[in-house]
């Protein structure tokens, strides 16, 4: 793992900045909140951050709030922000606020509990773009006699509630305490909570219990344990979900890992079925360590940040009193991918404590933490973009020997949605499908324009018309290129030729990592394996694309200028970029639906073609075509088995549009040539 360059968070250094908070939309835009404490200057702070940097200066989210719980937030898909926060300061209450995705208030802040009450450990997730719930400690305005203990409430997007108070754990034995909450999204089946308890399931200490609710907050299920270990105690819990809903729990254990606290996890299926016994996070046993939090990206892997006490394993036998912020980075099966990795290290006076990270889906994680004295007056936050390899994993393509990661999110009008399955074909292009392999729905590339304009250039091509947000991210910088096409719009052609900056960006830095007195960590190809169903790896040549199969009775023969379709559908195009760029193009077969071709380089695609059989729907075969280019070109289709020829032409100088042709051809009784 890399990191760019530390930065500080707070704008102004006054007194204490405490209890930060982070979150990382999908675009790659982070937020941080956090209390602002001083003798007459109490407020909650927030600011926005990119790669490149700081977005704007300090928001005052509200005057008067230095409760120790602290603030929390979360990021939904289309970038808007839900934070909640104690304001014990004006009055006993909490309050939740949303922001959109350019930190504007969409509302002013409302109550979390009515009459307000008293909340501590407030934490918030997202279900939807519409609804979300939040999770805190107190007591219940619904039943007073029940005392103190883990609830839940659920509110739509415009803060309006839409739940009651949802006890997290009714009927737990008298005396047992429940504390610290903590929650995260299963997409469509609802949420799971997470708490401290006091031992529920066995003797004495305490433990870790989670329990799955419904979006509408009815329970599914009765709490269950999330520790394996019962000796010593397992306390302040953090949980984080994927994509799918699978989640990830963390928590201190004393006296587990040998040497006071040590630092564990356990990953879960949406259903809340194990997906493997709990596993020790932190490599170095040595003294304590304390405050752990997850951040859990898309695909399922997992970073693990804590905060280590009395020992450096870099300076054996030196006092170590919390100088640093360590982590761990798992793959989404469990098996570590790094060692130890010292992610914060400020020099000397400077000591760092409380990490909070979030992992964006443009494949960044925002590392915030408390720093003495970072700001040279008392606490200040001091904050880090870490950079994770680049893995061509099924859902991620690797551009330019991995320096640009790129994804791609679809959504339908009914709601279903996914990340795009993702195929390098080349060191400079990638393809997308999203109902099915064979069926091609997104080209990107990234082009070095540095010697014309000082940039790289992003161009993208999509036979589609849903929701669809694509992001490039340049490992280098931390810089996101991001496109949205609407729902309901065919994806128009993208030419982005300032897209990104950082023609002269060197690789970032690798953090420190400590791999145990043997050297015992598994290897970075060991552990992780080869990629997921649908994935590649990018050696930087033509390759990862799926010979064409075209059924034994085709008379469609592929050549280097033609792809064959289906067995059948002979697919050939020309070219003119000027007087010196004319010429027929070159094939390079993907599936037995679709076919790629390239003009000028095999490793700059140009066009992309695919043939569906629409036979069923309305007596057709359909052609879809798009391309990255504005030369003219002429596309023929030829329907080898009765002859019938398909063209289109686009005019030079003009980005090619896309073409959705559900007429194109017949014949879908006819059979092939004799």
């Amino acid at each position: 793992m890399a990191a760019l360059p530390t930065f500080p968070v707070n704008q102004e250094p006054r007194e204490l900045q405490l209890n930060a908070t982070v979150g990382a939309s999908r675009e790659g835009t982070g937020w941080v909140a956090w209390n602002d404490v001083g003798f007459d200057n109490n407020s909650l702070r927030a600011r926005r951050f990119s790669g490149l940097g700081a977005l704007a200066g300090e928001l005052v989210v509200y005057p008067s709030s230095d409760c120790s719980g602290g603030p929390d937030l979360a990021s939904n898909r289309t970038g808007d922000i839900a934070l909640v926060w104690d304001a014990c300061t004006a009055f006993p209450g909490a309050l939740l606020q949303i922001f959109d995705s350019a930190g504007e208030a969409s509302m002013l802040p409302v109550l979390l509990v009515d009459p307000p009450a008293w909340a501590a450990s407030l934490r918030v997730a997202w279900l939807d773009e519409s609804s979300l719930v939040v999770t805190w400690w107190g007591p219940n305005p619904d039943d007073p006699a029940a005392g103190n203990g883990p609830l839940a409430r659920l509110f739509d997007a415009t803060g309006h509630p839409t739940s009651g108070y949802v006890p997290l754990a009714p009927g737990a034995p008298e005396g047992v305490e429940q504390l610290r909450s903590t929650v995260a999204d299963l997409g469509d089946l609802g949420f799971v909570a997470v708490w401290q308890s006091g031992r529920e399931f066995t003797a004495a200490g305490s433990e870790i219990v989670a329990r799955r609710f419904a979006a509408d907050g009815t329970p599914l299920g009765d709490p269950f344990p999330v520790n394996q270990t019962l000796a010593g105690e397992q306390y302040t819990p953090d949980v984080d979900s994927d994509a799918g809903g699978n989640f990830v729990v963390v928590w201190e254990s004393f006296g587990q890992d040998g040497s006071g606290s040590g630092v564990f996890a356990r990953r879960f299926a949406p259903d809340g079925t194990p997906l493997g016994d709990e596993l020790q996070a932190n490599v170095d046993p040595f003294f304590d360590q304390i405050g752990p939090r997850v951040t859990v990206d898309p695909g399922g892997a997992f970073l693990v940040v804590w905060n280590p006490l009395g020992h450096s394993p870099f300076a054996p036998g030196t006092p170590y009193f919390g100088q640093s912020i360590w982590g761990r980075w798992f793959g989404a099966n469990g098996a570590p991918r790094s060692g130890d990795l010292q992610l914060l290290d400020e020099p000397s006076p400077i000591s760092e404590a409380e990490p909070r990270a979030a992992i964006s889906r443009a494949g960044l994680a925002l590392l915030v933490a408390e720093g003495h004295p970072y700001d040279g007056d008392d606490e200040g936050l001091v904050g880090r973009w870490l950079v994770f390899p680049c893995e061509e994993d099924g859902t991620t393509a690797c551009l330019d020997d991995g320096r640009f990661l790129v994804r791609a999110e679809w959504e339908t009008a009914d709601g279903a949605r996914g990340f795009a399955a993702a195929r390098s074909l080349t060191s400079e292009s990638a393809a997308f499908s999203f109902f099915g392999e064979d069926n091609l729905e997104l080209l990107v590339k990234v082009l070095d324009g540095c010697g014309v304009n000082d940039r790289h250039w992003v161009y993208a091509a999509g036979l589609t018309d849903v929701e669809v947000v694509v992001t490039v991210t340049d490992r280098y910088t931390g810089e996101v290129w991001s496109h949205r096409n609407d729902m309901g719009t065919r994806f128009p052609p993208v030419h982005r030729v300032e897209a990104l900056s950082g023609c002269c960006a060197s690789p970032p830095a690798p953090v420190p990592e400590y791999v145990g007195p043997d050297g015992a960590v598994a290897s970075a190809a060991g552990e992780r394996g080869g990629p997921a169903d649908g994935g590649v790896q990018n050696d930087g040549t033509d390759r990862g694309v799926a010979p064409a199969t075209p059924r034994s009775e085709a008379a469609c023969v592929p050549s280097e200028t033609q792809v064959c379709l289906r067995g059948r559908f002979s697919v050939s195009a020309r070219f003119d970029a000027g007087p010196t760029h004319v010429g027929e193009a070159r094939a390079l077969p993907y599936s037995n639906e679709s076919g790629l071709l390239w003009f000028f380089a095999p490793e700059n695609v140009e066009l992309l073609v695919k043939v569906l059989d629409g036979c069923a729907i309305n007596g057709a075969y359909w052609v879809y075509a798009a391309g990255l280019t504005d030369a003219f070109v002429e596309i023929e289709v030829l329907d080898t088995w009765t002859g019938e020829l398909w063209t289109r032409s686009n005019p030079r100088g003009t980005p090619f549009p896309p073409i959705h042709d559900v007429d194109a051809f017949g014949g879908c009784s006819a059979g092939p040539p004799s």
